[in-house]
């Protein structure tokens, strides 16, 4: 692109009606002719100048997406750890209806023997209810816990290219043109 650019100077500052104009043309030519390098040399530099301020609007724009990037994941990396926190406190939840149901069971059981027969099959209905309602608990436990295994291996993946992305973004703005 500069090659042309001065080419076109070159010849618009040679066939130009200035230049043929003039009567005593010999004795500007070495002037001119310096001028002419002069112009060439500043439209070199200037090309030169526009290519290294167009490679670092590129770079800076790279670096501007990987920056977003950054962010995208760690706001991403923040709703994985509330999902996680959300399981935990709902298998917490499970585990404490679990000790409830348990303890219920053992003094529904401890009253079972002081009662009469037709209240004591209502309380044992009613114990097999609570087993079934802990077996049914014992199981969102065990799902939550593999979506929390799931959801932190998601965020260790996460943070690993996370930490990869940052040490380009940390290379490039050290290494910045």
């Amino acid at each position: 692109m500069k090659t042309s650019v001065v080419v076109y100077v070159v010849l618009l500052c040679l066939f130009s009606p200035v230049v043929w104009a003039a009567d005593d043309g010999n004795a500007d030519r070495p002037v001119m002719c310096a001028d002419l390098a002069g112009l060439s040399a500043s439209i070199d530099e200037l090309a030169e100048a526009m290519s290294q301020s167009s490679d670092r609007a590129e770079h800076n724009q790279r670096l501007e997406i990987a920056i977003a990037y950054l962010q995208f994941r760690t706001r991403k990396i923040e709703s994985l750890e509330g999902e996680v926190r959300r399981l935990e406190d709902r298998r917490a939840s499970s585990e404490e209806r679990i000790t409830r149901m348990t303890n219920d069971i053992q003094s529904m059981e401890r009253k079972m023997d002081q009662l009469e027969a037709e209240r004591a099959a209502e309380i044992r209905y009613a114990i097999e209810r609570y087993r079934r309602m802990i077996e049914f608990e014992n199981e969102r436990i065990d799902r939550a816990d593999r979506q929390i295994i799931d959801l932190e291996n998601r965020i260790l993946d996460t943070r690993r290219q996370l930490i990869d992305l940052e040490d380009f973004v940390a290379e490039n703005l050290d290494a910045a043109p």
